[in-house]
């Protein structure tokens, strides 16, 4: 048991290296192995730390000028629902705003391919906004993972007025201390919402009675 921490402690800075080297130069063949890592590092009998180490190498290959969206797809379901469930495990709010900024930004990567994945995430989101009440740092979190997921999903966004719209007026209210931090995301959502709505809703014209408190 005593090489245990020294395990963790090498897998995490090999994870750490790799996060490093991609940006100088991956052949495509090492990037597919390195997804086929992150799938193991990401699994929910690896110790936290490498989870969240893995999530944060993942996002580094991501953010990689030379990545092939064609050649990552075949991970895709496997790395965003191990994601989806290590942000349900996390209870740390630093750590959750970490791991939702990763899916975010995985969204932002595969655009509309995100699709047939994205349900466990967006049923969760409505679930995590009401148990952050205090944490306006991770609603701002939240608020930027539906806009990536609307700009994704364009049209059939409409499913999720329901929760959105209630969102969107929260966030711009002028009368609500949260919206000190939450109303640069939310006009992004809201105009985000606009843009891939198929009709002005009552409840989207609703909203513009937040417009003149802002302007003035």
């Amino acid at each position: 048991s005593n090489n245990v921490p020294c395990h963790l402690l090498i897998k995490r800075r090999i994870l750490i290296l790799i996060s490093n080297w991609v940006n100088i130069k991956l052949s495509e063949e090492n990037r597919v192995l390195i997804y086929q890592l992150v799938c193991k590092c990401l699994e929910q009998n690896e110790n936290l730390v490498i989870r969240l180490q893995a999530s944060l190498t993942l996002k580094a290959v991501l953010d990689d000028v030379h990545f092939v969206k064609e050649s990552y797809l075949p991970y895709l379901n496997f790395h965003f629902g191990l994601l989806c469930q290590l942000l349900k495990e996390v209870e740390d709010c630093d750590t959750k705003i970490k791991v939702l900024s990763v899916l975010s930004f995985l969204i932002e990567r595969v655009d509309i391919h995100i699709r047939p994945f994205c349900t466990q995430l967006a049923d969760y989101l409505p679930f995590l906004w009401q148990e952050s009440a205090d944490h306006n740092m991770l609603r701002c979190s939240i608020v930027t993972a539906f806009h990536h997921m609307v700009k994704s999903f364009g049209a059939q966004s409409v499913n999720y007025h329901s929760f959105l719209i209630p969102v969107i007026h929260y966030s711009t209210d002028a009368n609500n201390p949260a919206s000190v931090y939450l109303l640069e995301d939310g006009l992004e959502l809201w105009n985000i919402t606009v843009q891939n709505s198929t009709e002005m809703s009552m409840n989207l014209l609703q909203l513009f009675s937040n417009i003149k408190p802002l302007l003035d």
